[in-house]
């Protein structure tokens, strides 16, 4: 029973690992990343698990959050506003302390 599920696993993994070789082989890598890969696939049982965590290629982010435009477009950006940011924020640091002064002052009026 547990040889012919170890046999099963092997020729599941065995078509697993073709699978990812013949793709591997027709993409666009390097020749070397090609050979290592196939190296990786060869190895038994943990081989396609190290092809996925070496070889695979992330996925594609959103469109929403890819750099498309202009080189710099985006600190360009960040630079135009961060005047009227740093502005912003000194002003509410000025209404937070007067408030405070001047109860201070009123407390001692009283």
């Amino acid at each position: 029973m547990r040889m012919a599920l170890l046999v099963l696993v092997g020729i599941f993994q065995f078509v697993i690992c073709v699978f990812l070789a013949r793709r591997l082989l027709r993409s666009r890598t390097h020749w070397l990343e090609k050979v290592g890969g196939c190296v990786l696939l060869v190895v038994p049982f943990a081989g396609p698990f190290l092809y996925f965590l070496v070889i695979e290629p992330p996925q594609p982010q959103p469109l929403w959050l890819q750099a498309r435009g202009a080189r710099g477009e985006y600190s360009d950006r960040w630079v135009a506003t961060k005047r009227s940011l740093e502005e912003t924020l000194s002003q509410v640091k000025k209404a937070s302390i007067a408030p405070a002064s001047q109860s201070k002052t009123d407390g001692d009026v009283t």
